[in-house]
Formats: structure tokens, sequence, C-alpha cells
């Protein structure tokens, strides 16, 4: 039946296979024109087809992927042209990789794995080196060197705090622009304080300091800073001694 309503007679009966760049679907011809019926066609292959007045999609029907795609050609949908070599793979047909590239896109291998990946594969490449340096691999696969012994010795908690300032990258929600730690040499225990300002590192101190004696029922012996002016600034705190070395201290007793 076409479309003023007139019918035609059936002259040929045969199955085929239509072919894309990347997909192939079963054909049930019941014309002698290379025209295809929609209906039959979605029915025997289980996709749908979205016209547009540029081109036409044909889309799995349970995944909605895009098996094949036409282009309009004066009024109609043509099928893609098939090329029996397009089949093969092709790609980097042209071009070779460099061989960290391809170290890359496989997910950073060892060397000799990533020959053996390049020569059984007969992936193009360019001349294989020796060695090549990749610094993603050497950050992850380096490890941290042992910290040198100590001759600092606590035996009660407070008998040594370490502390220091550090800048935030960027304003607090409150508006703290630094930060101040107090770390106990003895419990290893670390106090945290925002600040808007350095000048508040005073405020602060006497503040944390007051909080922990209390709690631990012992004094501050030795305060340990990189003597910054912030910390400057707790000399008057400090009435008996001020000493200055290579690790700054300031001891309190």
């Amino acid at each position: 039946m076409i479309g003023d309503g007139t019918g035609l007679r059936i002259t040929h009966t045969s199955s085929s296979t239509l072919h894309s760049s990347s997909s192939f679907f079963n054909l049930f011809l019941t014309l002698k024109k290379n025209l295809i019926s929609i209906y039959q066609f979605c029915i025997t292959n289980n996709v749908s087809i979205e016209f547009l007045p540029w081109c036409f999609l044909v889309k799995d029907l349970l995944t909605g992927a895009v098996r094949a795609q036409g282009e309009s050609k004066g009024g109609i949908y043509d099928w893609p042209g098939f090329n029996p070599m397009s089949s093969s793979p092709t790609a980097f047909s042209s071009s070779k990789i460099a061989p960290i590239n391809w170290h890359f896109h496989l997910g950073h291998p060892s060397l000799p794995i990533l020959n053996v990946i390049l020569s059984k594969n007969k992936l193009n490449t360019c001349l294989m080196t020796k060695q090549f340096s990749c610094n993603a691999c050497q950050c992850n696969k380096s490890y941290k060197l042992p910290f040198s012994t100590s001759t600092l010795e606590s035996h009660t908690p407070l008998e040594i705090i370490f502390s220091d300032v550090w800048t935030a990258p960027m304003y607090s929600i409150d508006g703290f622009k630094y930060y101040i730690v107090f770390v106990d040499h003895f419990t290893r225990y670390t106090w945290f304080y925002p600040l808007k300002c350095k000048s508040d590192v005073k405020p602060t101190f006497i503040r944390f300091k007051a909080i922990v004696e209390n709690y631990f029922k012992h004094k501050i012996i030795t305060f340990y800073s990189d003597n910054g002016g912030e910390f400057t600034a707790l000399k008057d705190f400090f009435p008996n001694t001020w000493h200055i070395s290579s690790y700054f201290p300031t001891t309190h007793t």
C-alpha cells in the first residue's frame, strides 16, 4: 500500500543485512526498490529511528545508544555507505603515539609491562626508549625518609609546647584568615585556634595557658616557636627568661 491508497504487487521476498560503520542490521525485503519498511526494521532489530531535518539516527531501543546515522539528501534519508575496510581497527594508523602517552592511557604501567602491551597488541608508537620520566609515578612510588632522632625529652604534660601560626589560603565564612596550633610534646595533644589577625596570638595563648594548666594540673615549662613577631609579643608574658636559639625557645618557669 502506497501513499495514494493504491496497492503494489509483491514480486520478491528475501532477507539480508544492512551495515553501518559500527553495526549491522537484519532486513526482511519485500520490495524491488532499495526502500526500507521503518516498522519492520525497528521490530526486527529492536531499535527506534529519530528523523531530523538534516539526518536520521538509529538508536538501540533499550539503551538509547546511537547505532547508525544517515544524512538527508535531496529530501530522502540516505543510508550511510559501508566500507568493508572500515570494520577493522584503524585508530592511529597514520600517526604514532609517544610511549609516555600510552603509559598515561594504560594506567601508568611499568616500562616492562608497557613494552609487552604495545608489542602484543601491535599498537603504533614512536621509537621506544629504555626509560622515561613520569612525575605522577615518581610522586606516588616515593617514600618518606625517617626523621632524625630528637634530643628533646619530656616526662609530664606541658613540659614542652610547640606552636606556630599559618596563613589560610582564603578567609573562612566567619572572617578568620590565620590559625595557630599548640602541640604538647609529651601527650601529642594538639589545640587549634582560628585567628582573624596575628595580633590575636597573645590573648589566645593566655586563654590556652589557663585552660590546659587547669586541666593537666601542670605548668607550661618550655614554649617553642619560630620567634616571629606575633610570638615576640609574648615576651612580657614570660618575666623570667627569653632565649633565642636554633629552636627559638621561650622558657617560662
